[in-house]
Order: C-alpha cells, then sequence, then structure tokens
C-alpha cells in the first residue's frame, strides 16, 4: 500500500517536525497539508495518509479514517471489575504469564489481556500494517487517561511491526504462555461501517494456515487460542482440542487449542551399547520411523566406520538422516535441528510418534531443549592459519588464554569455530526454551563399563574385518579430501595414516578401539547435564526391551509420567 506522510490543516511546530522525521524514517513521501485529502490522494497517486497534529497520528484513506481508541475494551474491563469474567481472559491459564497476540489490528483484546495479567505478566502484540502499527504505537503511549491500572496496561504492551508467520516460524519453542489469533477482521462486514473502513482499508490480511498454527504450537508453552468463524477450515485440521463459546449476531466462536506437543520418543546412550537394536524393535510395535542424531551417518559411502544400521537391522523401518548427503558437506547440530524438525512434525502429522536414535550429545540436547545457535561469523581464516601454522597444541594455548574457564574441544575444528565466536562476542548457543521442546521420554541405556569396554572392541575388530580400510580408500579415491568434515569421524581418521603406510592395521585398530571407548566416557559425562533422562540397565537377557517396551506404552496411554514431563 503507497502511503505518504502530512499535517492537519494548522499544525503546530512539533507536528511539523515529528511528520517530517516520520517521512524519512518510512522512507515515504512528505507533503504540505492542503485543504482536501482526497485531493492530495488523486493529485500524488497515493492510498493514504498518516496524518499528524496535536492529537495522536491517525490514518486517512479513501474508504475512511481510523485513529486509535480504546472503544469496547473500557466497557470488557468495567464488567470484570465488576466481577464479570470475560470471554478471552477466562480461557487463560492460571499462572499465565506471557502472552503474543499475532493480530493486534485496533489494539482491544492486547489492552484487555495487559490488563488482566497486571504486573504479573508481559503482553508482546505484532501487528504488519505499517499505519496500524504506526496509529496504534503513538496511540498506547498518548491514551494515559486518569485511570493508574490502564495507564499500566497500556505501558507494558510490547507493539512490534512484524509478521506472525515469520515471527513464529523463527521464535525459540516454548517462548510465550498463551499464542492468540483473532483474524476474523479480514472477513468483509455485509453492511457500511464507516468507523471500520479506514481500518480495514489498511489491514494486511494474513491467512492463518495449519503450517502457522504448528508454528505457534511450537512456540507456544501452554495454549495456541484462536478467535475465528465455526465454518472455519481450521476447526478440519484436528488441531482443535475445545470450542467454547456460541454463535454471536456477528457469527464469531471462540476457539481454544489446549497446548499440545509434538510427540517424540527419544533413546540415548553411549556407542555400542544397543540403541539401534531398541529402536528398531520400539518403531516395529509403534509403527513409527527412526531418526538418526548421529554427526556422520548422514554422509552416503561411510557405512562401516559409521556402524550405520544395514538394511537387515533396519528390518523395514524408515531411517531419516541417514545416507542423506555427500562426505564433502558440511553437518552441524544447526543443520540437524532445522531438518529433525521438519521430519518430527511431518510424523506427528501422520498420528505417528517418531523416535529419535541419539549419540551426539549437542545435537540431541539442541534439539530436545530448543537451543538456538549463533550463525556463521566472519574470520574462520585468522584461526584456520593459525591452527595450520601453530598445530593443535598452538591452538589450545590460544584458547586456554581467551577462554580459560571452558573446556577445551578435542576437535580442532570444534575450536577454530568457538574462538571465532569468542572474537566476535558471541557464544556457540545464544537462547534456548524454558522448557523441553517434544511431549515424550528420553530413555538412556546403560550397561557395566567393562562389558561396554569388550562391546566396542569387539564391534571395532568387526569393522576391521568387513573393509573399513578399503572403505577409507574407496572415499579417498571417489575425491573426498582428507581435512573434509567426514573423515573426522573415528575410525576414519586412525585409517587414513594406514593407507600412507605409517602405521600398520593392527596399530589402527588399537587406536580406533581407545578413541572409541574414550568417546563413550564423554557421552556418559555430557548425558549428565540431562537430569530428565530416564536410565535402564541393558542385561543380557531381553527383560531390558520388554521394561522399556511396557513403559513406553504406559505413558502413550497416559498411565505414567516421565521426568522431562
Amino acid at each position: 500500500m503507497n502511503i505518504a506522510v502530512t499535517t492537519v490543516l494548522k499544525p503546530d511546530a512539533d507536528s511539523l517536525r515529528r511528520a517530517r522525521e516520520k517521512a524519512e524514517d518510512l522512507r515515504t513521501a512528505f507533503y504540505e497539508r492542503e485543504k482536501n485529502l482526497f485531493h492530495m490522494s488523486e493529485k500524488y497517486g497515493e492510498e493514504g495518509f498518516l496524518v499528524y497534529g496535536k492529537k495522536p497520528v491517525f490514518f486517512w484513506s479513501k474508504e475512511g479514517t481510523y485513529r486509535f481508541h480504546l472503544g469496547t475494551a473500557v466497557l470488557r474491563i468495567f464488567e470484570m471489575r465488576k466481577g464479570h469474567g470475560d470471554r478471552l481472559c477466562n480461557l487463560l491459564p492460571g499462572d499465565c504469564t506471557s502472552v503474543l497476540d499475532c493480530t493486534f489490528g485496533q489494539g482491544r483484546d492486547s489492552v484487555i489481556l495487559s490488563w488482566y495479567l497486571r504486573k504479573r505478566g508481559e503482553v508482546i502484540s505484532l501487528e504488519r500494517s505499517r499505519p496500524l502499527y504506526e496509529v496504534g504505537k503513538e496511540g498506547l503511549a498518548a491514551l494515559s487517561g486518569q485511570d493508574g491500572e490502564m495507564t499500566e496496561a497500556l505501558r507494558r504492551i510490547q507493539l512490534l511491526h512484524a509478521d506472525f508467520r515469520g515471527f513464529l516460524e523463527t521464535a525459540v519453542p516454548n517462548s510465550f504462555d498463551v499464542i492468540y489469533f483473532d483474524p476474523m477482521f479480514r472477513y468483509p462486514v455485509k453492511r457500511k461501517e464507516n468507523s471500520m473502513e479506514g481500518f480495514r482499508s489498511a489491514a494486511v490480511y494474513d491467512p492463518l494456515t495449519e503450517d502457522v498454527l504448528q508454528f505457534a504450537m511450537r512456540a507456544a508453552r501452554k495454549k495456541v487460542i484462536v478467535k475465528e468463524r465455526p465454518f472455519s477450515a481450521l476447526f478440519r485440521t484436528g488441531l482443535f482440542t475445545e470450542i467454547h463459546g456460541k454463535k454471536r449476531t456477528d457469527n464469531r466462536l471462540w476457539s481454544d487449542k489446549t497446548m499440545k506437543k509434538e510427540k517424540l520418543l527419544t533413546i540415548l546412550g553411549p556407542t555400542a551399547v544397543g540403541k539401534t537394536e531398541l529402536s528398531v524393535y520400539l518403531a516395529k510395535i509403534l509403527g513409527s520411523s527412526i531418526i538418526s542424531g548421529d554427526a556422520f551417518q548422514v554422509y552416503r559411502g561411510m557405512d562401516i566406520g559409521t556402524a550405520k544400521v544395514t538394511k537387515e537391522e533396519a528390518d523395514g523401518i524408515f531411517h531419516y538422516l541417514v545416507d542423506c548427503m555427500e562426505p564433502e558437506e558440511s553437518y552441524s547440530a544447526a543443520i540437524f535441528q532445522e531438518k529433525a524438525r521438519e521430519y518430527i512434525s511431518k510424523e506427528n502429522k501422520k498420528d505417528k510418534i517418531p523416535i529419535l536414535i541419539g549419540g551426539t550429545g549437542l545435537y540431541v540436547q539442541g534439539l530436545l531443549e530448543g537451543y538456538v545457535f549463533s550463525p556463521k561469523v566472519e574470520g574462520r581464516s585468522k584461526w584456520y592459519t593459525f591452527y595450520k601454522m601453530q598445530g593443535k597444541e598452538g591452538l589450545a594455548d590460544a584458547f586456554k588464554k581467551l577462554l580459560p574457564e571452558e573446556v577445551i574441544p578435542l576437535d580442532p575444528q570444534r575450536m577454530v569455530r568457538r574462538l571465532e565466536l569468542a572474537d566476535a562476542g558471541q557464544s556457540l548457543v545464544t537462547d534456548r526454551a524454558e522448557h523441553l521442546v517434544y511431549d515424550g521420554p528420553v530413555i538412556g541405556i546403560t550397561m557395566d563399563r567393562s562389558v561396554l569396554y569388550d562391546r566396542i572392541n569387539k564391534r571395532v575388530h568387526q569393522m576391521i574385518e568387513r573393509g573399513l580400510k578399503e572403505e577409507v580408500a574407496a572415499l579417498l579415491a571417489a575425491g573426498v579430501p582428507e581435512n573434509s568434515q567426514a573423515f573426522k569421524g573415528i575410525g576414519y581418521k586412525e585409517m587414513i595414516p594406514v593407507l600412507h603406510g605409517k602405521y600398520s592395521l593392527e596399530e589402527a585398530e588399537a587406536l580406533i578401539a581407545k578413541n572409541t571407548r574414550h568417546f563413550a566416557k564423554r557421552q556418559l559425562t555430557w548425558y549428565r547435564r540431562m537430569p530428565y533422562i530416564h536410565w535402564v540397565e541393558r542385561t543380557d537377557t531381553d527383560t531390558w526391551l520388554r521394561e522399556i517396551e511396557a513403559y513406553v506404552i504406559s505413558w502413550i496411554r497416559g498411565e505414567s509420567e516421565w521426568k522431562g514431563k
């Protein structure tokens, strides 16, 4: 919509200054006020004007004029003061402390919510339309009145110029207790309402679609509330569990979707403990799919060294994030998080409970706890060049000096990444959700340490016998660089020197087994940061499988809760 800025007919100096500054801020035209706004619109080809004067700014278009006012909000608050309930506020959880109003519009619901929550909570409101945002922002600041409670309610509203789709798509999971939509104003009215036509002409009619509601479900801790017509297609999506209210003269309906997180069953444990066996066993019972949380099983052609699930082991169960990338490509916790979220939503839409099988601690914890990872920063050449010149030891010394309180990563690539972020004044994780993102138990498998180490030694020996050396040779022959991320995995980085004749296959086997045992120990150390894990001891018989099966079925039926609930 093409809008410009002007003033009232006889503006004072302050109004004229504010109008010029706003036009410059919006990078739009400012026009000296002429007598007739309609003629100005025709003359300059503008669809509307923000009009500044001593009173709060208002919006003018050929269809009508829109000014911010509290309207029915005052009456609804008056009724609540008398002890009567409010249809919207009655739907809020008793412990609600934050609401995201995705459709500010005239601002009346935001005002009511802010007044109702008082000082215990906050209301953040979104408005995509620039005219409605400008009018609403100045109106909230100007309409303080003489009522102390109302003044505080207006001041507590944080109005943002944003569209709800983009905002929700990038929002941190579990950011708000309640997320609210009122898309009703997009419907045309049968009768002429002069008081609403100016507002409607400025409004941006974003569709409220099922995928937007899915984004909202992820970002809400407790509820998503929608005010919608009863014949809306949204009610046929299956997302709504409760409907409140009845038809009114304007045919509106209050609809309340009690918050349901997407379901996810997670299997954790050190390498070689038997996660694949358990996950396939449960997937066959539940009729679900498996999502790999491993950092290297995504790579094609890397089967033996990653202990990738075989066709026989999978037994017909589909695995996501396995054999989906080339070894030359980069993979990270942030990429894993994005892809895993997509597949979890896809399976939940089919009424399936996906199973996440985890080995890489940061990947799994970042997904479950809703980490927001820092973007890549400039400066790799500095620390990468430093690493090439000073080696791993020099890089570790620099890490100690710059970040003395942090544990030094074993992988030089991770040291380089962390030092880049330190230079930029950032951390790897900039934010995280307050609660777990998904609904479902996180099951950890453990076993006697000596038995686990024996299983690791035998697995490594089997890898050598199956042709790990030949697999690495084939990857190098195919053009995969030795310094690629894929070759940083245990089993691959130790086998490359064998191909160069630096040490024997027997020496490589011993080194791989040693590094794998150390990796298993680090995995168990990492999992201690996750107190919601339900640990199960693996036994020599299949009783551990039966125990976990009973636990999962009991959770699905709602008969038992888990630590992270």
